[in-house]
């Protein structure tokens, strides 16, 4: 399960269609973390704090896009 969502993610990082948005950046970064073994806690700490950044930035009315258009 966890290698075809890494294959998924892969193949849309590498497709011209692939999102930059910080909730599916994140997404990415959980299974990378996973698979790199990091501790839940660490994955934790770093998932709340990019949906911190990301409430603050829609909240102040910016993107969540982390490449500009």
């Amino acid at each position: 399960m966890l290698a075809n969502n890494i294959d998924r993610l892969l193949d849309e990082a590498l497709s011209k269609k692939s999102s930059t948005r910080l909730d599916r950046l994140l997404e990415g970064y959980r299974l990378s973390a996973q698979s790199e073994g990091k501790s839940p806690n660490s994955i934790a700490i770093v998932a709340a704090s990019v949906r911190y950044l990301e409430e603050f930035l829609r909240g102040a009315g910016l993107s969540t896009n982390a490449r500009p258009r």
